[in-house]
Order: structure tokens, then sequence, then C-alpha cells
């Protein structure tokens, strides 16, 4: 597949065969004039489902290029091929290089690509949507199909995107709390690796509360910040371990907290006494599993979000077709007794023949 790199700010951003997004759900606005007259409902017209020409320009706005973001791209780089690639679509990837300035340089990909009228999808992940309001509305406005992907749906408070595909955030942690309640047996201290201060922390840490519920044999002995990092679950774990050496459970909503309370438990000599437990299966994740060291974790399966994305552009913007306006993925939580249900390439992109057709 051919591809291309070009530089849009400060910012990441590589050209790949890709097929569209759209939007047909989205309804209205809210517009104030002055403090002295109320808010009035203004029209907006969003772009129905529809034949659109081929081939469709896309772009692909991210929160970071991390591993969970390639997959994505990666499901979708392969579904688009099964569709037939660079014929259907290309896709330009835009990504911040700063978590600090995610939202100032997230805003200045879309104010570029508001200039840029070859434009027919927008395909949009950030932590808050608020922010990006004004600007999502353009592109609805202009006839751009918008799509957002891999945000909580509690999150999302605009109008103007065909489908959000995801996953159930708080859905995924309490079936991690589930798999606890269902699972730990005896006297249960555990350490809570947090994520960031946010909904995403908040709404996955809801979940697993509500999936441990009723589990008398649980206690969250501390809870504390690991930031989404490896390095975060590491050294809180240490840290932890010294003042709470009663700890047994470790577990973390994001798969690289927990993996590095592993290697702070290993350092210590107690991996072999405690359970650890993640969020994602990522590969690394998925990896500690097979190898005996975590004990669980929920895949949210970013690789299947890609295809889903393809699968509803190429049904909106290609087909005609009406879609559903929250597109999830199934979730499972994988341990040692289901680590085969995992397909062999799910990590890693792999080329695709042509094997679907697009009913024009």
């Amino acid at each position: 597949m051919k591809k291309r790199v070009l530089g849009i700010a400060a910012a990441m951003m590589v050209s790949i065969g890709l097929a569209g997004c759209s939007t047909s759900n989205q309804q209205s606005a809210t517009a104030s004039t002055d403090a002295e007259t109320v808010a009035v409902e203004e029209a907006v017209k969003i772009p129905d489902p529809q034949k659109k020409d081929l081939p469709l320009h896309i772009a692909y706005v991210n929160a970071e290029m991390n591993t969970y973001y390639s997959l994505v791209l990666d499901g979708m780089n392969e579904e688009l091929e099964r569709y037939g690639g660079d014929e259907v679509g290309t896709i330009d990837v835009y990504s911040p290089t700063n978590a600090s300035k995610m939202v100032e340089e997230q805003i200045g990909f879309l104010e570029t690509l508001l200039q840029d009228d070859s434009l027919d999808v927008l395909c949009f992940s950030t932590h808050n949507d608020t922010e990006f309001i004004p600007y999502l509305k353009q592109f609805a406005e202009r006839g751009v199909s918008v799509y957002l992907f891999n945000m909580p749906a509690q999150d999302v408070t605009n109008d103007y995107y065909v489908s959000l595909v995801s996953y159930d955030f708080e859905d995924a942690g309490r079936k991690m709390g589930e798999w606890a309640k269902n699972n730990l047996e005896g006297d249960i201290k555990m350490l809570y690796l947090e994520g960031q201060e946010g909904s995403h922390n908040t709404i996955r840490t809801a979940g697993f509360m509500e999936g441990i519920e009723g589990a008398d044999n649980i206690e969250i002995v501390v809870s504390q910040p690991a930031n989404w990092t490896r390095q975060g679950g590491q050294e809180v774990t240490e840290n932890a371990l010294q003042s709470n050496p009663e700890i047994n459970c470790v577990y973390g909503p994001y798969d690289e907290m927990p993996l590095g309370a592993i290697v702070a438990l290993r350092d210590a000599g107690k991996l072999q006494d405690t359970v650890v437990l993640g969020y994602d299966c990522t590969e690394d994740g998925y990896n500690s599993i097979v190898a005996g060291e975590m004990a669980a974790s929920v895949n949210t399966d970013a690789k299947q979000m890609g295809t889903n994305l393809i699968d509803t552009i190429v049904a909106h913007d290609l087909e005609g077709k009406e879609v559903e306006h929250h597109v999830m993925n199934t979730l499972t939580v994988i341990d040692q007794s289901n680590t085969d249900t995992i397909p062999a390439d799910n990590y890693f992109y792999t080329e695709q023949p042509k094997s679907k057709e697009i009913d024009r």
C-alpha cells in the first residue's frame, strides 16, 4: 500500500490508503448572539447517506499515535484493502506530538482541514469534544462526513457526527470487576492504579467498582494515579509495597500500568503471590497473560474498531445506507482459559486481498 509522509503543524502526518466516513444523525446547534438575547436553535444540514465519488479523501485525527491508535489504523487499512484499497479511498493521519499540547494541535489540524475542499470524511478522536464543537459543526455544514472513534459515549456532547465507533468504556471496567469478584478468593488487598484525571479514568473506574460490588473479600487499600504509563505503574507499586506489604492484587484500567507493576512485584519477589489485572489486552498485556504474569485483561479490540469504522463508512458514504449512531466492539475478558481466541495477526498489520464488494 502506498504511503507518503507530510508535515502538518508540529505533528506527524502519514498518508495511507483508506475508505471514508460520514454524517447523518447530527441535529442542531445552539447559538447565542449576546447577553441580552436568548439562545436560538440553528438548523444544520447534515450529509445524508449517499454514494460519494471514489476515491474518498479521509482525514484521521487521533489523540496520539500510540500502540492502540496504530492498531485502529491497521484494522482500517486491512478492511479497506478487502474493499479495494487506494481505489476506494486514501487517509491522511494527523497525530499530536505532545499530550500536553493535544487540544492546541488538534485545533490546528481541524482549522487546516476546513480549508481543504477535497476532504470527504473526518474521523476524529479526542479526550473531550467540548472545545471542538464549533469545528465539527463547520465540517457538517460543508458536507464533510464526521465519525468519532475510541471515545466513551458519555463524553460526546456534539450532534455533528454520523457514528461513534468505539466500545463501552464503563462496561469494560465492569467486566474486569466481575472477573475479580468471580475469580479472586481469600482476603484480597488491592492496589488500584488510576489513570490520568479525567472522564476516561472516571468512567472505567465507575464500571470496575460496580463490577466488584458485593465482593466482601476485596478491599482497595491503596488507590493512586499512575497516569496510564508503565513507568507510573512501576513507581506507584514500588511505593505502595513499602507502606502496604499486604498488597496481593494490582489492577489498572490500561495494561501499561499493571505491566509496570509486574516489574516492581518481580523486583520485590512478590509476583508469584500477587494477582495482576489489566484493561485493553494490548499485545504486551496479552503476552503477559500467556506467560502467566498478568491474570486477565478485557479485550477492547483496537483492530476491530478500525474494521468497524471502515464498514460503517462504506455503508453510509459509498452504499448510501443508514448506519447505527453508536457502533460498539464486543468485549471479552481474556485470561489463561481463552488466550487462543485472539487471532494470530491481532497485533500487527497484514496485507489483505480484495474480498468484499461495495454495493453501488
